[in-house]
């Protein structure tokens, strides 16, 4: 059995990096994760050095469209 305090440490704590393949990266200080299969870590923050440059949100042309709300109840978007 665990007290509170142990409690609100384990959810509120950074996770740990107990795998073979995780660790802590030394830029971002995310929690990442080296593939078994490829020379690939994923995990690193979006502005992190070691973000792969093809990943999503890493490339400085990505744009994300901005759709407008959608009013499902036939309503006038109040």
């Amino acid at each position: 059995m665990i007290d509170a305090a142990e409690l609100r440490r384990r959810q509120h704590g950074p996770l740990p990096t107990d795998g073979e393949r995780e660790f802590r990266c030394d830029y971002c200080n995310a929690r990442c994760t080296r593939s078994p299969t490829k020379d690939i870590e994923y995990g690193h923050r979006t502005r992190c050095p070691e973000r792969p440059e093809h990943f999503p949100y890493n490339a400085p042309d990505y744009n994300i469209e901005v759709s407008q709300p959608v009013v499902a109840d036939g309503g006038e978007g109040r």
